[in-house]
C-alpha cells in the first residue's frame, strides 16, 4: 500500500444513511450470458424502487467481459429465468426478495 492513500472517515455513517432512507445497503450482482437481460432488469428495478422512494445506484453498472465461458454462481440467493419471465415479473421477484429480507420497507 502506498503512503499517500489515507482512509477518509465519513461524518454520516452507513447506518445513518440506511435509517434516513428506510433501507439497508446491499449488493445485487446480476450475472448471465450477454443479451440475457441483466441491464434491462436492473434499469427496470431502478425505476420500480425510485417510484417507491428507494435508491438504487443504476449508474454503477459494471459490465465484465471475459474470455472464459460463463459459469453459473454455485449458490445464488435468487435466480431469474429471463427466457420465460417478463421484465415486470423479474422486478416483482426482486422487490419481493428485498422486502422479505427487510432490505427495503414496504
Amino acid at each position: 500500500m502506498t503512503d499517500n492513500i489515507v482512509w477518509q472517515d465519513h461524518k454520516v455513517v452507513r447506518s445513518q444513511r440506511a435509517e434516513n432512507k428506510n433501507q439497508k445497503p446491499c449488493l445485487l450482482w446480476f450475472t448471465g450470458l450477454s443479451g440475457s437481460g441483466k441491464s434491462t432488469i436492473a434499469n427496470a428495478l431502478d425505476v420500480a424502487l425510485h417510484s417507491r422512494g428507494r435508491l438504487f445506484p443504476a449508474g454503477e453498472f459494471i459490465e465484465v467481459y471475459m474470455d472464459s465461458p460463463y459459469e453459473e454462481p454455485p449458490h445464488p440467493e435468487i435466480r431469474l429465468d429471463t427466457s420465460s419471465s417478463s421484465v415486470d415479473s423479474c422486478v416483482t421477484s426482486l422487490i419481493d426478495y428485498l422486502l422479505k429480507r427487510k432490505l427495503i420497507a414496504d
